[in-house]
């Protein structure tokens, strides 16, 4: 029995002061969300799958996906995916395989 599957890391949030929240419309309230995701096998992860975005109101606790977003938070998502490095531990089973 093989334990593995797919998990999300939270790399990086910003909170978004002066934008409304698409659901409830209070100011101050969004969380901009960059995840990581990887593949782990025994909850140690392998690799690196990719990243993806979420936009997240602490006002009514509605997450939403990149492709639901508004266009200008989609361009404020890309910018700070573009910053964000994928962490070295993400490979770590990988590196333990290779080594051991």
């Amino acid at each position: 029995m093989l334990v593995n599957g797919k998990r999300d890391h939270v790399l990086r949030s910003t909170p978004l002061l002066s934008k409304q929240c698409p659901n409830c419309n209070p100011k101050g309230m969004l969380e901009l969300l960059v995840l990581g995701r990887y593949f782990h096998l025994f909850w140690i992860p392998f690799f690196a799958v990719g990243k993806r975005g979420q936009l997240y109101c602490k006002n009514c606790d509605e997450v939403f996906e990149y492709k639901e977003m508004p266009t200008a938070l989609q361009q404020e998502y890309d910018l700070m995916a573009a910053e964000v490095k994928t962490p070295y531990w993400f490979y770590l089973g990988l590196f333990l395989t290779v080594c051991g």
